[in-house]
């Protein structure tokens, strides 16, 4: 009986395409080439476990850059910029985004710029929509923007890299007391308390978010950044003033090479305030001269003061004036003969920058030099 059924079984699948029809089309589809005795069931293969497929990985990343030597930014008249060093808040991603990134150490946008093989180990965790997030929003954060070298300053970018680990609405009221444009993202009930602060919470903000800007690491960046802007910006500049510089030809150089004059204004304010004691930023790396004039080096300075003490030694009388031209041969004889060959142009622009000097025109059209009765007693600092 049970051989039986088991012949019945195995010609149940030859027979079947004769019983499965009955609307007239069995010729049409009988298998009449086929010998389905020679036909095997299909049987299934176990596998391992499917890994995941991994979503495409279509990072923005750094264009392969030509091999070259760096001798260091003093000769390289440009700078990493510092879009690189601001936090990934400023893409204003999604929270479960930005708190990914985090937690595998990549706060800053510069570390989302990296080669293929450093991405894949920080995007484990992520679907095809969240890496398509943060392509778009980075490519539209920056558009435009030299993400190797610049030869410029952005101020405003300057700010946003000191706001990571900083309380964003009070970092506003405080930007806002500066005229400062808007660079942190607010939720809409933090513009409203922000909006509606008494003068004395207000206050209260703003020296708490002062104290938060004035860590120890921030006022360390901070001023190895000025330093790094001397060094591309305004110690080449400098040199070939002969290492002296005002106090407002120093602004105006920042100034012109800054994205926006009235940002860096405000800005050079702020840094003033909050990491050099109301002085002028970049007072410290500069030797003082007079108010207002500073050398760039100790060389400049050495060079400077002797020009003066050889000068001030031929007005004997306050109503002595010499000829200019007169005046810097006399210094440049003299200044050689004491083995300091100082050039002719060297010696009028300090006699032209020093307050203990005036230079007028005399009726003859020619300029003349005297002594300057409100500098005469200053002295060099």
């Amino acid at each position: 009986m049970q051989k039986t059924d088991q012949k019945s079984k195995s010609h149940s699948f030859e027979q079947m395409h004769k019983s499965s029809y009955s609307h007239g089309l069995e010729k049409i589809y009988s298998l009449e080439t086929v010998d389905l005795s020679t036909v095997k069931a299909i049987k299934s293969v176990p596998s391992k476990e499917a890994s995941p497929e991994r979503p495409e990985i279509k990072m923005l990343l750094f264009p392969e850059a030509q091999l070259s030597f760096s001798f260091g930014y003093a000769f390289s008249q440009s700078m990493d910029p510092f879009v690189l060093r601001e936090p990934v808040q400023m893409l204003e991603l999604s929270k479960k985004i930005e708190d990914h990134l985090i937690s595998k150490s990549r706060s800053l946008i510069g570390d989302l710029l990296q080669k293929p093989s450093a991405v894949a180990e920080w995007t484990k965790g992520l679907g095809q929509g969240h890496l398509d997030e943060i392509e778009t929003k980075l490519q539209k954060y920056i558009e435009g923007t030299s993400i190797h070298f610049t030869k410029s300053i952005d101020f405003l970018s300057w700010l946003k890299t000191l706001i990571l680990g900083v309380t964003f609405k009070k970092a506003a009221a405080l930007f806002e007391s500066y005229n400062l444009p808007t660079i942190v993202s607010l939720s809409m009930a933090e513009k409203w308390e922000l909006h509606h602060l008494s003068d004395e919470k207000r206050q209260a903000w703003i020296g708490e978010s002062i104290q938060e800007f004035r860590s120890e690491s921030k006022a360390k960046c901070v001023k190895d950044d000025f330093q790094r802007i001397i060094q591309v910006f305004i110690k080449p500049w400098v040199e070939g003033r002969f290492g002296l510089v005002t106090h407002d030809e120093l602004l105006e150089k920042l100034f012109h090479v800054s994205y926006s004059k009235s940002t860096a204004e405000q800005a050079l304010q702020w840094f003033s305030t909050i990491y050099f004691d109301e002085e002028f930023p970049l007072q410290a790396n500069f030797f003082p001269l007079h108010k207002g004039l500073y050398a760039l080096d100790v060389h400049a300075a050495s060079a400077y003061k002797s020009i003066v003490d050889v000068a001030l030694s031929y007005f004997y009388n306050p109503k002595v004036h010499y000829p200019l031209s007169t005046l810097v041969l006399w210094i440049a004889r003299e200044t050689a003969k004491r083995w300091l060959p100082f050039s002719l142009l060297r010696i009028e622009k300090v006699l032209r920058l020093c307050p203990n000097f005036r230079i007028r025109k005399a009726t003859t059209g020619e300029l003349t030099v005297k002594l300057n009765p409100f500098g005469a007693a200053s002295q060099l600092q």
